[in-house]
């Protein structure tokens, strides 16, 4: 299998998601998503940087029985 057997999930947009919103109100929109992924890429730094966090994370995030191309799935650094 190479990169192109893999297939893409491209995600909504703004407009797509809500397109009955006024030009002001999207705008509005984008910028507090673009706010609301910078805070969660700052939390998910911050855990990676800490060894304790990362690990207190994995066993969070772990979900017994969940399988992902025959092997556990829980997110990594």
């Amino acid at each position: 299998m190479n990169e192109s057997d893999i297939p893409r999930h491209v995600a909504p947009t703004i407009d797509e998601l809500y397109p009955d919103l006024a030009p002001e109100e999207r705008t509005v929109a984008e910028a507090n998503l673009a706010q609301y992924v910078a805070v969660t890429l700052r939390i998910y730094e911050r855990i990676c940087a800490d060894p304790k966090a990362y690990a207190r994370f994995r066993r969070l995030t772990a979900r017994e029985g969940t399988l992902r191309s025959g092997t556990l799935h829980s997110p990594t650094c």
